[in-house]
Protein backbone atom coordinates (compact mmCIF):
# COMPACT_ATOMS: atom_id res chain seq x y z
CA UNK A 1 0.00 0.00 0.00
CA UNK A 2 1.29 3.66 -0.43
CA UNK A 3 0.36 5.25 2.39
CA UNK A 4 -2.51 7.00 0.84
CA UNK A 5 -6.22 7.54 1.83
CA UNK A 6 -8.55 4.94 0.70
CA UNK A 7 -11.97 5.00 -0.29
CA UNK A 8 -14.99 2.01 0.12
CA UNK A 9 -17.66 1.23 -2.01
CA UNK A 10 -19.63 -1.84 -2.98
CA UNK A 11 -20.25 -3.95 -5.88
CA UNK A 12 -23.06 -6.09 -6.82
CA UNK A 13 -22.73 -9.43 -7.37
CA UNK A 14 -25.41 -12.14 -8.56
CA UNK A 15 -26.58 -12.73 -4.83
CA UNK A 16 -24.71 -10.07 -2.57
CA UNK A 17 -22.92 -6.68 -2.13
CA UNK A 18 -19.29 -6.90 -1.71
CA UNK A 19 -17.50 -4.64 -0.09
CA UNK A 20 -13.99 -2.99 -1.47
CA UNK A 21 -11.75 -0.31 -0.25
CA UNK A 22 -9.95 0.96 -3.36
CA UNK A 23 -6.66 3.01 -3.58
CA UNK A 24 -6.98 5.80 -6.02
CA UNK A 25 -3.11 5.83 -6.90
CA UNK A 26 -2.61 4.51 -9.80
CA UNK A 27 0.94 2.56 -9.41
CA UNK A 28 -0.24 0.95 -5.97
CA UNK A 29 -0.11 -2.84 -5.68
CA UNK A 30 -3.17 -3.10 -4.10
CA UNK A 31 -6.08 -0.83 -5.89
CA UNK A 32 -8.53 -2.86 -5.07
CA UNK A 33 -8.81 -4.90 -1.35
CA UNK A 34 -11.81 -6.70 -0.08
CA UNK A 35 -13.27 -5.02 2.89
CA UNK A 36 -13.21 -8.50 5.08
CA UNK A 37 -9.78 -9.15 4.30
CA UNK A 38 -8.91 -5.26 5.07
CA UNK A 39 -11.33 -5.09 7.98
CA UNK A 40 -9.99 -8.78 9.41
CA UNK A 41 -6.43 -7.61 9.32
CA UNK A 42 -6.70 -4.40 10.67
CA UNK A 43 -8.30 -6.26 13.87
CA UNK A 44 -5.23 -8.46 14.12
CA UNK A 45 -3.03 -5.88 13.89
CA UNK A 46 -5.27 -4.04 16.58
CA UNK A 47 -5.15 -7.12 18.66
CA UNK A 48 -1.45 -7.31 18.16
CA UNK A 49 -0.89 -4.03 19.74
CA UNK A 50 -2.69 -4.20 22.90
CA UNK A 51 -0.65 -4.60 25.90
CA UNK A 52 -0.58 -7.55 28.00
CA UNK A 53 -2.84 -7.40 31.03
CA UNK A 54 0.42 -7.61 33.81
CA UNK A 55 1.71 -4.54 31.71
CA UNK A 56 -2.04 -3.26 32.49
CA UNK A 57 -2.19 -3.53 35.93
CA UNK A 58 1.71 -2.46 36.35
CA UNK A 59 0.47 0.28 34.21
CA UNK A 60 -2.51 1.16 36.81
CA UNK A 61 -0.51 1.00 39.92
CA UNK A 62 2.34 3.13 38.46
CA UNK A 63 -0.45 5.99 37.55
CA UNK A 64 -2.38 5.24 41.06
CA UNK A 65 1.13 5.96 42.83
CA UNK A 66 1.91 9.13 40.90
CA UNK A 67 -1.90 10.34 41.11
CA UNK A 68 -1.75 9.85 44.68
CA UNK A 69 1.18 11.79 44.97
CA UNK A 70 0.07 14.80 43.04
CA UNK A 71 -3.30 14.47 44.72
CA UNK A 72 -1.36 14.97 47.88
CA UNK A 73 0.55 18.18 46.39
CA UNK A 74 -3.00 19.87 44.93
CA UNK A 75 -4.53 19.26 47.96
CA UNK A 76 -1.73 21.55 50.37
CA UNK A 77 -1.61 23.94 47.23
CA UNK A 78 -5.56 24.40 47.41
CA UNK A 79 -5.10 24.85 51.46
CA UNK A 80 -2.27 27.42 50.67
CA UNK A 81 -4.65 29.47 48.25
CA UNK A 82 -7.89 29.11 50.25
CA UNK A 83 -5.49 30.45 53.11
CA UNK A 84 -4.42 33.45 50.84
CA UNK A 85 -8.13 34.20 49.98
CA UNK A 86 -8.98 34.71 53.35
CA UNK A 87 -5.68 36.67 54.16
CA UNK A 88 -6.89 38.82 51.06
CA UNK A 89 -9.83 39.27 52.35
CA UNK A 90 -9.21 39.89 55.56
CA UNK A 91 -7.06 42.82 54.31
CA UNK A 92 -9.99 43.74 52.43
CA UNK A 93 -12.57 44.59 55.53
CA UNK A 94 -9.36 46.28 57.39
CA UNK A 95 -9.33 48.66 54.30
CA UNK A 96 -12.84 49.07 54.58
CA UNK A 97 -13.06 49.47 58.06
CA UNK A 98 -10.28 52.21 57.51
CA UNK A 99 -11.79 54.38 54.73
CA UNK A 100 -15.54 54.11 56.20
CA UNK A 101 -15.53 54.01 59.93
CA UNK A 102 -11.88 55.53 61.05
CA UNK A 103 -11.51 57.92 57.96
CA UNK A 104 -8.01 57.14 58.22
CA UNK A 105 -7.36 57.21 54.01
CA UNK A 106 -8.43 59.27 51.16
CA UNK A 107 -11.25 58.16 48.32
CA UNK A 108 -8.82 57.64 45.69
CA UNK A 109 -6.44 55.55 47.71
CA UNK A 110 -9.34 53.48 49.30
CA UNK A 111 -10.54 52.53 45.64
CA UNK A 112 -7.29 52.08 44.06
CA UNK A 113 -6.12 49.30 47.24
CA UNK A 114 -10.24 47.77 46.80
CA UNK A 115 -9.57 47.50 43.05
CA UNK A 116 -6.11 46.07 44.36
CA UNK A 117 -7.41 43.42 46.50
CA UNK A 118 -10.45 42.65 44.38
CA UNK A 119 -8.38 41.41 41.37
CA UNK A 120 -5.64 39.43 43.67
CA UNK A 121 -8.84 37.62 45.40
CA UNK A 122 -9.87 36.79 41.65
CA UNK A 123 -6.71 35.50 40.59
CA UNK A 124 -5.84 32.98 43.87
CA UNK A 125 -10.16 32.03 43.65
CA UNK A 126 -9.21 31.34 39.84
CA UNK A 127 -5.89 29.49 40.77
CA UNK A 128 -7.74 27.29 43.47
CA UNK A 129 -10.26 26.49 41.20
CA UNK A 130 -7.94 25.72 38.63
CA UNK A 131 -6.49 23.18 41.35
CA UNK A 132 -9.67 21.80 41.97
CA UNK A 133 -10.33 20.92 38.18
CA UNK A 134 -7.83 18.67 38.24
CA UNK A 135 -9.38 16.12 40.86
CA UNK A 136 -11.16 14.04 38.80
CA UNK A 137 -12.17 10.41 39.02
CA UNK A 138 -8.89 8.41 38.55
CA UNK A 139 -10.02 5.08 38.91
CA UNK A 140 -12.86 5.14 36.41
CA UNK A 141 -10.42 6.68 33.98
CA UNK A 142 -8.10 3.99 34.01
CA UNK A 143 -10.88 1.32 33.91
CA UNK A 144 -11.90 2.77 30.99
CA UNK A 145 -8.52 3.30 29.48
CA UNK A 146 -7.35 -0.37 30.54
CA UNK A 147 -10.31 -2.30 29.07
CA UNK A 148 -8.16 -3.63 25.88
CA UNK A 149 -10.63 -6.34 24.73
CA UNK A 150 -12.83 -3.30 24.74
CA UNK A 151 -10.81 -1.59 22.05
CA UNK A 152 -11.19 -4.42 19.58
CA UNK A 153 -14.71 -5.09 19.92
CA UNK A 154 -15.73 -1.39 18.91
CA UNK A 155 -13.78 -1.52 16.26
CA UNK A 156 -15.02 -4.90 15.13
CA UNK A 157 -18.82 -3.55 15.67
CA UNK A 158 -17.60 -0.32 13.37
CA UNK A 159 -16.73 -2.52 10.63
CA UNK A 160 -20.05 -4.16 10.17
CA UNK A 161 -21.48 -0.78 7.00
CA UNK A 162 -19.82 0.71 4.85
CA UNK A 163 -16.72 3.15 5.20
CA UNK A 164 -16.83 6.09 3.23
CA UNK A 165 -13.06 6.19 3.66
CA UNK A 166 -10.51 4.82 5.76
CA UNK A 167 -6.98 5.76 5.97
CA UNK A 168 -4.08 3.74 5.02
CA UNK A 169 -1.07 5.27 6.20
CA UNK A 170 -1.85 3.33 9.79
CA UNK A 171 -2.83 0.52 8.34
CA UNK A 172 -0.24 0.15 5.54
CA UNK A 173 2.53 0.48 7.83
CA UNK A 174 1.83 -2.64 9.87
CA UNK A 175 -0.14 -4.66 7.40
CA UNK A 176 0.92 -6.12 3.72
CA UNK A 177 -2.24 -7.08 2.06
CA UNK A 178 -1.41 -9.36 -0.99
CA UNK A 179 -4.48 -10.01 -2.91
Amino acid sequence: MCERPLTGSYSTGRNHKYGYYHCANGSCRSRSIPRQKLESEFLKLIEQLQPKAEYLNLFREIVLDVWKERRKETTKLISTLENRVSELKAKRQKLIEAFVYQHSIEKSVYQEQLELLENEIALVQLDAYDAKLEELDIEATLNYATDAPQCVEVLDSMFCGPKAELSASVISRRLSVRR
